[in-house]
């Protein structure tokens, strides 16, 4: 069975959160920190979803160096149904996970059928990009 778990990224505070609990159309971290909305109000811990903060679910995988991945996540790997041009070599693709067609996918292709997958940043925080 698959762990359901999710992160959140703020662009206020400009942090990735483990998100603790959802509620409507809040999210909560059990942080310390007060955080704020646009208007300068304090909303405690909760993130508002539909304002600042991006809801990003779990695959279900792990790279190669054991992180979790996630949607949003900018990825690479070996592509085990495409050959580079000699014939020999998975195809090398790097691209954002994305939930579409009920299905997690690295670009255009499913997100189970790479291997050797490497985690390299997201799309809210950026990253090290081969």
């Amino acid at each position: 069975m698959r762990v359901i778990k999710f992160r959140a990224y703020n662009e206020i505070t400009r942090k990735m959160v483990d998100v603790k609990t959802l509620c409507g159309r809040y999210v909560w971290d059990n942080a310390v920190d007060p955080v704020y909305d646009s208007a300068d109000r304090m909303i405690s811990t909760a993130y508002d979803i539909e304002d600042n903060t991006h809801l990003m679910q779990f695959t279900g995988m792990r790279d190669k160096n054991g992180h979790d991945i996630y949607e949003g996540d900018v990825c690479i790997g070996e592509n085990i149904r495409h050959r580079e041009n000699d014939g020999r070599r998975p195809m090398l693709t790097r691209a954002t996970v994305e939930f579409r067609n009920a299905e997690f996918c690295l670009g255009d292709t499913m997100l189970s059928l790479f291997q050797g997958l490497m985690v390299m940043g997201n799309i809210y925080e950026g990253g090290c990009w081969p």
